[in-house]
């Protein structure tokens, strides 16, 4: 353990030399903004255009929306929802898109030969992507505004804690799940597809309420549940304490998963070492 504070600091420095370089590569590709507003525009306009058309020519659904989700602003509602599964879907994915950079490049065995821990480096890169790629939420989000105009009463303080305890909520998902990555190689095609599912259960287009109740209890054990809950008591219901809670709820979610995803990573990525499948592709 004394050991371990020794390096703390030497390991901290890394975490952040490595989280901005894979920072500063993101936002210098050509490619990145174009893709982005195209992204942005393709994956959430769709979405709001069919919560309209289910309102119906005089939203007269709006009601029986209002019902189950406390809210008739069901445009601000269903905005958030999509533009967090987005942004949460692409955090979760950084960490195995990040190893799968290296083990393409072929320098992954190269690039754990240091003092630093592996899993820190590797949630580093995925954390500097992960930063420059948020602004596909942002620019989503205000794209979206200016089209709908829906209206909103903001907690900003209960909005910024949930921004930063999903992000790390959403990077320990994706600790755990690249384990998964690099010891079975098609893991990947798997992971996508459970964050996928997820959304159906985490009420990114209605409340959870709705489903059943063997759902809504698999819902809330989700963090994508908890940021989009989070985030509509911040910017929809101008509710802080709900927000805190979920907030709250998040961090204890970023310990958990963490802590396993740092131990499954551990015994999976000696598993490829013998299998000799570290950095094949």
């Amino acid at each position: 353990m004394s050991d371990l504070w020794r390096r703390a600091p030497a390991h901290v420095a890394a975490f952040v030399a490595v989280a901005a370089k894979a920072w500063r590569m993101q936002w210098r590709e050509g490619w990145f903004w174009q893709v982005g507003v195209i992204a942005a525009l393709t994956l959430t306009v769709p979405v709001l255009l069919s919560a309209r058309a289910l309102a119906g020519p005089d939203e007269q659904q709006a009601a029986r929306f209002a019902a189950v989700a406390g809210t008739d602003n069901y445009l601000a509602f269903a905005a958030i929802g999509i533009v967090v599964f987005t942004w949460v879907l692409t955090t979760m994915q950084s960490v195995s898109i990040a190893l799968a950079t290296e083990r393409r490049l072929g320098t992954l065995g190269v690039a754990w030969a240091s003092l630093a821990p592996r899993m820190l480096l590797l949630a580093a890169d995925a954390a500097g992507r992960a930063l420059a790629q948020a602004w596909f939420g942002v620019v989503s989000f205000a794209t979206l505004l200016v089209l709908f105009r829906f209206e909103l009463s903001v907690a900003p303080l209960g909005l910024i804690l949930v921004l930063v305890t999903g992000f790390m909520a959403s990077l320990a998902v994706g600790v755990v799940l690249v384990g998964f990555v690099i010891r079975y190689r098609d893991a990947g095609m798997l992971a996508a597809t459970l964050l996928m599912a997820s959304a159906s259960l985490a009420g990114i287009a209605y409340p959870i309420s709705v489903l059943p109740e063997w759902a809504q209890v698999v819902g809330h054990a989700l963090p994508l549940t908890w940021i989009a809950r989070g985030l509509r008591a911040a910017l929809v219901f101008g509710n802080a304490p709900e927000a805190f809670l979920a907030a709250g709820v998040l961090l204890g979610m970023t310990v958990v998963l963490g802590i396993v995803g740092w131990r499954l990573f551990g015994r999976l990525e000696r598993a490829a070492r013998r299998h000799g499948v570290l950095e094949a592709f």
